[in-house]
């Protein structure tokens, strides 16, 4: 007969999902990654840092790659949703909470490994961008929507560039080569990058298929070093935004 708990309903016989079992999973992969990356990683070794049996692992993920994205989705946390206000200081705002979220812990060592080995998984690297990238993209990619109604972002601006080279820097200063970043630097960036979209600066941020001539304003011109300096972003490190 069914035991029943002292205040809940009769339990159903079998192995109840257990809560304790997947975080202790999901933390001892977040070590196991930091210590010896995706290729190194093994759901044995996952179980037994864990404390679990290795059927337990595959019951919940019949894949690393899966364990691995469900790890990282984690890691990063829910999605919120786009600051209100002003354009400026809700990008502000975003680039911040994404500089702090770098920053965290052993963070940023866990990247730069990830983005080391993402070439080698490229199924694990999508499903990353899906699950994580992309969602993140989508608020930044809403707040300069906001700012394209507003006027202050050319109509034909390509956005999906303009958030790479907001992202790309705070990429290179908080996880390829970590150094100090200030509030300042950061609002920086994003005034760097809203001039060089201006519809008065000629938007060098335009779709390829309506590309201004080479000739910049020095609002332009500035927008153009900052992506200079932050380099191409590859796709496993441009996705960490959020």
């Amino acid at each position: 007969m069914p035991r029943r708990a002292a205040d809940g309903p009769p339990r159903t016989p079998g192995r109840p999902r257990s809560e304790q079992a997947e975080r202790a999973i999901l933390t001892a992969t977040l070590d196991l990654l930091a210590e010896h990356g995706v290729t190194g990683l093994t759901m044995e070794a996952v179980a037994a840092r864990a404390g679990v049996a290795k059927t337990t692992v595959y019951r919940r993920w019949s894949t690393k790659k899966e364990l691995v994205v469900d790890t990282l989705v984690q890691l990063k946390g829910p999605v919120q949703a786009a600051p209100p206000g002003p354009v400026r200081e809700s990008l502000c705002l975003l680039l911040n909470r994404m500089r702090a979220g770098w920053q965290t812990g052993g963070t940023a060592g866990l990247m730069r490994r990830l983005i080391g080995e993402a070439d080698d998984y490229p199924q694990l690297t999508e499903a990353y961008w899906r699950r994580v990238v992309g969602p993140r993209r989508q608020v930044l990619r809403e707040v300069l929507e906001r700012g394209v109604a507003a006027g202050l972002i050319g109509p034909d601006a390509d956005l999906d560039l303009m958030i790479e080279v907001l992202v790309a820097p705070l990429l290179v200063r908080t996880v390829i080569r970590p150094v100090p970043v200030t509030d300042g630097q950061v609002a920086a960036i994003v005034d760097a990058v809203l001039a060089g979209a201006a519809p008065a600066a000629g938007c060098p941020f335009e779709a390829p298929a309506a590309a201004a001539p080479a000739a910049a304003a020095p609002a332009g011109a500035a927008a153009g070093r900052a992506a200079d300096a932050a380099g191409p972003a590859a796709p496993a490190g441009t996705v960490l935004a959020g």
